[in-house]
């Protein structure tokens, strides 16, 4: 018989690329259902390929106050402060009203999620980030289990807590609990020596990278409505290179800078696609200054889809400013999205992002929250087809060697060892 795994996240899963990838993996060899919430229009229960989806309704507190004014008020992240900035930011009265509804939140997620789980025996919990962490310890406590935590970002470092007495309530829950797991995984080197080193634990945390599923790139160009822009845009400008970003819009992505910067290049077109909090106030800034003709705002595509359409375009960005210690050692998906896609790949100087960009020969490092640089470096790969094409030509090359396949026989090697 199959051991159980029980994987828990707190969205609905279908946007989760990594927990699906997951799931996917150790259900050849184990049973495993995943545990999420219910939001969306989603079903109760699904069976996805080998594995099982369970989501429950979502805590009351979010329910009641996630789509009001308030909490968008109170939970934006601010951007003006940076890394280095020595100066203390004095925080209002609403700052530490928002800091305290966001650990509230994050216990009523946990306890609406242990309340779950109390009704659900596993051999082995996988929790998936700091809001699942507690209820996945202390289930696995409860019946004898063991248990992974798999720290998607650094999550006490997002942001989104402003005060240091909630900012430590918060490092104190992670590192009481981060020590009482079997093990511990996380998508890259940076934050596996970060919580390593900051939580003293005995083994250094295991690297899964978030490798996209190797996908076979189509030469030959569709027949999109979007490329039959491309297509007409080219027309006009032979040399004109296409540059594209793709993910959530949102302050410190460098979505403004790199707008800012296009009102001083010519031969150069921004394609955009996703979503975010920022759509509207972008589109006015693209408007303001004149360069609509030099923007296209793209249709969201399944994350199946969504390599094969880069493929189309030149450029890829990647401009997250160095605004907290989670963005200054972030690997998103879109690093080896680009890569397979074979894109160019153009980011901020950020550790693990140069490492592989420098080691891949993939693109160029630069600093984008300087709009000079952004300027220089388009004007530099529109005037250089040739070494565009080879960073392009090195970048899916890279593509093929950074695959789930490779990240899943690390996965299940974890597992395997844990059962041993």
């Amino acid at each position: 018989m199959k051991k159980k795994i029980i994987m828990v996240v707190t969205n609905e899963v279908i946007t989760d690329n990594r927990v699906k990838k997951e799931a996917q993996s150790l259900s050849k060899n184990y049973s495993v259902l995943v545990l999420g919430f219910l939001r969306n229009d989603v079903k109760v229960r699904e069976k996805v390929d080998n594995y099982k989806i369970l989501r429950i309704k979502e805590p009351i507190l979010r329910r009641l106050f996630v789509k009001s004014k308030l909490f968008k008020s109170l939970f934006t992240v601010e951007s003006n402060q940076g890394l280095n900035n020595k100066k203390v930011q004095r925080l209002s009265f609403m700052d530490y009203v928002g800091d305290f509804l966001q650990i509230m939140f994050l216990l009523n997620k946990s306890f609406t999620v242990f309340k779950k789980l109390t009704m659900m025996k596993a051999d082995i919990y996988h929790a998936n980030d700091l809001d699942t962490l507690v209820p996945c310890v202390l289930a696995a406590k409860k019946y004898g289990g063991k248990v992974i935590y798999d720290s998607h970002e650094l999550c006490t470092e997002e942001g989104w807590v402003k005060s240091i007495f909630f900012k430590n309530m918060m490092v104190s829950i992670e590192n009481r609990y981060i020590n009482m797991c079997d093990d511990v995984i996380t998508v890259n080197k940076s934050i596996a020596y970060e919580l390593k080193n900051r939580y003293n634990l005995v083994n250094k945390p295991n690297v899964i990278l978030n490798t996209p599923i190797q996908q076979k790139i189509n030469e030959k160009p569709d027949k999109k409505p979007e490329l039959m822009i491309k297509k007409q845009i080219l027309k006009k400008n032979k040399k004109c290179l296409s540059v594209l970003f793709t993910g959530f819009l949102a302050p410190d992505r460098g979505l403004e800078e790199m707008v800012d910067a296009l009102e001083h290049v010519n031969g150069v077109h921004f394609y955009i696609r996703g979503f975010g909090t920022i759509v509207e106030s972008l589109k006015d800034r693209i408007k303001k200054l004149g360069i609509s003709k030099k923007v296209t705002f793209l249709p969201v595509v399944s994350p199946d889809k969504l390599i094969k359409l880069s493929s189309k375009y030149d450029v890829g960005i990647i401009f997250y400013r160095k605004t907290t210690l989670n963005h200054l050692y972030c690997t998103p998906n879109k690093l080896f999205e680009f890569m397979m896609s074979g894109l160019c790949i153009l980011a901020n100087d950020l550790p693990e992002l140069k490492r592989f960009i420098t080691q891949c020969k993939s693109g160029m490092v630069i600093n984008s929250e300087k709009r000079d640089e952004i300027k220089q470096a388009l004007e530099f790969l529109r005037d250089n087809p040739n070494k565009l094409n080879e960073f392009k030509k090195n970048s899916f090359k890279s593509g093929k060697l950074y695959t789930w396949k490779a990240e899943e026989k690390k996965l299940l090697k974890i597992y395997d060892k844990l059962n041993k």
